[in-house]
């Protein structure tokens, strides 16, 4: 992209569109793999990663999801998504899928 005068803007930060961070069931690997996203991103200087919540799921109210996701993102800790990610300056917006 760089060669042609582009740039890239985000890139997707883990595995599964529809298993997504709304299930906790998902959560260990969500994160490690946005951690070494998180690096990819930071060391070709893409300022963005898309996480994706996960497709709805069965008795899972929308703010129940939202809070799940909540805790792989913006969990306490140096070690975690949201710490790492704001060190390395690379934004982690969420994407909700239906």
């Amino acid at each position: 992209a760089a060669g042609q005068g582009l740039a890239v803007a985000s890139f997707i930060g883990h595995a599964s569109l529809p298993d997504g961070c709304n299930d906790p069931a998902n959560h260990s690997r969500i994160e490690a793999e946005l951690r070494d996203s998180i690096e990819l991103a930071a060391q070709h200087g893409v300022p963005g990663l898309i996480c994706f919540t996960g497709n709805r799921r069965a008795g899972q109210t929308d703010l129940e999801g939202m809070v799940e996701c909540a805790r792989v993102l913006r969990a306490h800790g140096a070690g975690r998504v949201h710490a790492i990610a704001y060190a390395r300056a690379v934004h982690v917006p969420g994407q909700r899928l239906d």
